[in-house]
């Protein structure tokens, strides 16, 4: 964790990895280390499914606490967060290093503890349901009175980061394009990196976990060419490709060389006799960039405004997405079965299953229908998670289904309808057990922890999708595992707001086609579902 103590061609020769980051950042001393908030308790917990909580809005002792200082006035929506435990909780070596988490900011607010003297500053925070705390994570400080030793921190600073090291200036064989043939030339280099290609804009308004979720097959080779200051860059193909567009394909061979090819003025334009590249690349590629977590160490200071001594860096999870090369033996195994796959999508059905290849669809129902001028598809989502189908999953989705498409067909996302309930079960605890206790097992077991609920949990969402019935003898079933009950009554098991329909007879709640069960037990949201236990002591 300092500066590269050899130059960067020694480095590689000794066997070092090289990342570069994805975005430009400025980096803010206040924002190495934010304490938590924990209104004036001397331990207290950020449960897991957390999506808000309240930072202390002044610099640590070691720095500067003039206004300057204060980490409010650099802190902006969309910058990403880790929560970091940093000491053992309980004293006695448990600290967990797996209790990291990103957050991305979606709403800050200043604030102000108005019962201390002087007024406290303070910042809070929210961020996306999809990156809830997956974790329970301790606060407070191993010397509550001086505040000293921090048991868990948040931290600024953060930047993404991808495996592969640009390289300029490369050859190609030839070096020069032919007047009348057309140009493939040879890269001089092995090992291109490929990448999916990130937009920091685009990123900022999406959840944190998003920029580490890659697709394979939507990867570019990092590939740049110029040329009398025209850029030329890389394509998948050139099937889309304009006349004119200044674009190329990298053909990968057998021995992992690479070939460029470009158009024929037809599609992608082609290159003038006589035009002479000038080529950069980056280097760097499959599972080995999958390092572990606290495996970079040192950083190249070539370029940066900061004293070399003073930078510092570290990868607090590891990394993941590099994906090891296909073999041509491979590919020949793979192709036949790849082309049978359909790849098209024609009737509603074909919609739904394409929907539910996208690694946050659980399940998908399509409708088709005629609006007047043309044929719309209405897809309703299953989410998996819970999540909600907003704006950005809705505008995600949509560009994944755009090559299944068909031409002149409409596309409409929505969310499913929901199917709220209202449960009631009188519950008699055995003689010998607490009856505050047998009441908290059954609402673990039925509804999980605050926030996003456990996936054991019975009405965790992912357990109930479309059209699928909740059945009253699973809900007994449920509630009789737990240990200290000797019996269970349902004397209220229908839809939420709605008058009963017999279900206490027929024994289950029917969910239509388009329709989901759902239960959050949410006091602040009763409309949601909730379910009642009436306990009565052995």
């Amino acid at each position: 964790m300092s500066p590269l103590p050899l130059d960067l061609e020694a480095a590689l020769g000794a066997g070092a990895m090289v990342f570069e980051t994805l975005h430009p950042i400025t980096l803010y001393q206040e924002h190495n280390e934010i304490q938590f908030y924990t209104w004036s308790e001397r331990r207290s917990t950020l449960a897991a499914g957390t999506t808000k909580t309240t930072l202390l809005d002044e610099a640590t002792s070691s720095m500067t606490t003039n206004a300057q200082g204060r980490i409010l006035n650099k802190l902006k929506v969309g910058d990403v967060l880790l929560f970091e435990e940093v000491s053992s909780p309980s004293g006695k070596g448990d600290l967990d290093p797996n209790h990291r988490h990103f957050v991305r900011l979606t709403a800050i607010r200043e604030m102000e503890d108005c019962l201390t003297t002087p007024k406290t500053n303070l910042i809070e925070i929210e961020w996306a349901p999809e990156d809830a705390l997956p974790f329970d994570l301790t606060l407070g400080y191993q010397d509550p009175d001086t505040m000293k030793e921090p048991i868990s921190v948040a931290r600024g600073n953060i930047v993404l980061a991808d495996h592969g090291g640009t390289v300029r200036n490369i050859l190609m064989e030839p070096e020069v394009a032919p007047r009348k043939k057309p140009y493939r030339p040879r890269l001089s280099e092995q090992d291109l990196t490929y990448y999916c290609p990130y937009n920091h804009q685009e990123a900022k308004t999406r959840p944190a976990v998003d920029a580490l979720r890659q697709d394979p097959r939507r990867a570019l080779p990092a590939v740049t060419l110029e040329s009398h200051g025209e850029k030329w860059l890389p394509q998948q193909d050139l099937l889309s490709s304009a006349r004119d567009a200044q674009e190329f394909v990298v053909e990968t061979e057998s021995d992992r060389s690479s070939r460029l090819r470009f158009g024929d003025n037809t599609l992608g334009r082609r290159p003038a006799g006589a035009t002479r590249f000038t080529v950069s690349c980056r280097l760097g590629n499959g599972e080995q960039g999958n390092i572990g977590a606290d495996s970079l160490a040192y950083v190249d200071p070539a370029g940066t405004q900061l004293v070399p001594d003073e930078i510092k860096v570290y990868n607090p999870l590891p990394a993941q997405g590099g994906v090891t090369w296909e073999t041509l033996e491979q590919v020949k195994y793979h192709a036949p079965q790849a082309f049978r796959r359909q790849e098209r999508a024609v009737t509603p059905e074909d919609y739904a299953a394409m929907a539910q290849r996208h690694p946050e669809v659980q399940k998908a129902e399509a409708t088709l229908r005629w609006t007047g001028s043309w044929h719309t598809v209405f897809l309703l989502v299953d989410r998996k998670g819970g999540y909600p189908v907003n704006t950005a999953f809705k505008t995600d989705l949509r560009s994944f289904l755009e090559r299944f498409r068909l031409a002149r067909h409409d596309l409409g996302i929505e969310g499913p309808r929901f199917v709220p309930l209202d449960i009631a079960v009188r519950v008699q605890v055995q003689p010998g057990y607490l009856t505050s206790e047998v009441l908290q097992a059954l609402l673990r077991s039925f509804i999980g922890t605050v926030g996003p609920q456990s996936e054991q949990c019975f009405f965790h969402p992912d357990n109930f999708t479309f059209g699928q019935p909740v059945y009253l003898s699973q809900v007994v079933d449920r509630a009789m595992q737990i240990t200290g009950i000797e019996w269970v009554h349902l004397f209220r098991f229908q839809r939420w707001g709605q008058p009963a329909r017999d279900e206490l007879d027929t024994g289950y709640i029917q969910a239509q086609r388009l329709e989901i069960i759902r239960l959050d037990n949410d006091p602040n949201a009763p409309h949601n579902g909730r379910i009642e236990f009436k306990m009565q002591a052995g």
